[in-house]
C-alpha cells in the first residue's frame, strides 16, 4: 500500500528542506496565515511553479500551463474585477453546468466558498495556475473582456457623487486616464497604469 505522505513532507522532499526551513514553512503558511508563494518566499524559495506543481500532484489537481488559458476571459455578472484579481480568480469556462475557475491559492478556503455559492447548482472544476499567468489573463480584451467591465464598475462609481447638492452647479471631470502615466508591474497588484485613483471605488484607472 502506498505511503501517505503530507503537504509539508512533500514540500520538503521536493526542495531538500531541513527541519528549521519546515518549521519556518509550517508557521508562515498555517499559523501566519499568508499564501503560499509568500510563505515559501520567507524561506528563500520562490520558483512559484514548482511549487505549485507539488500542491497540484498531492492535491489532485490539473495545473494549468501558460498556452492552456483562453483567449478570452468569462465575465460573472454581479462578481467585481477587483475582487477577482485581489485574490487571483480566473473562470476561464462556463458550460453545460459545469464551470472551470483557476485560482492560484487553493487554502484561501473563504473565497473558495464564496466562488462555490456563486456558482451553486453547478458542477465546479479547480485548476492551479501561477499568479502571474492569471493576471497577464487579466489583461485580455474582448467583446466583454475584463478591462470593459471594469470601465463600467469604474464609470458607475465614479458618477455617484454627481446628483448631491453641492455638486449639482459644477462641472465634473469624468476622463478616465487611458493613456496616460507610466506602465507599472511591481508584482505585488496587477501590471496598470499609474494615474489617478477612484476615490469612491478604491481602484486604479488604466
Amino acid at each position: 500500500m502506498e505511503e501517505h505522505v503530507c503537504l509539508l513532507d512533500a514540500f520538503q522532499l521536493e526542495f531538500g528542506l531541513d527541519e528549521e526551513q519546515k518549521r519556518l514553512l509550517q508557521h508562515f503558511f498555517f499559523v501566519e496565515r499568508l499564501p503560499l508563494a509568500d510563505a515559501f518566499e520567507e524561506i528563500a524559495i520562490t520558483d512559484e511553479g514548482r511549487i505549485l506543481r507539488v500542491m497540484a500532484k498531492h492535491l489532485g489537481l490539473p495545473m494549468l500551463d501558460r498556452e492552456d488559458y483562453p483567449d478570452k476571459p468569462v465575465l460573472l455578472e454581479g462578481v467585481s474585477m477587483f475582487f477577482l484579481r485581489k485574490h487571483a480568480i480566473l473562470p476561464i469556462q462556463v458550460e453545460s453546468g459545469r464551470v472551470r475557475v483557476v485560482v492560484n491559492d487553493v487554502m484561501n478556503l473563504p473565497v473558495l466558498n464564496a466562488v462555490s455559492n456563486y456558482f451553486e447548482g453547478m458542477e465546479l472544476g479547480l485548476y492551479l495556475g501561477q499568479r502571474e499567468e492569471i493576471r497577464t489573463s487579466f489583461l485580455k480584451f474582448g467583446p466583454s473582456g475584463f478591462l470593459e467591465q471594469e470601465d463600467g464598475e469604474n464609470w458607475d462609481q465614479a458618477t455617484v457623487g454627481a446628483g448631491v447638492a453641492p455638486l449639482a452647479d459644477r462641472d465634473l471631470n469624468y476622463s478616465m486616464g487611458l493613456g496616460v502615466g507610466e506602465f507599472v508591474d511591481d508584482g505585488q497588484s496587477p501590471p496598470r497604469i499609474e494615474t489617478v485613483i477612484n476615490d469612491t471605488g478604491q481602484l486604479w484607472f488604466y
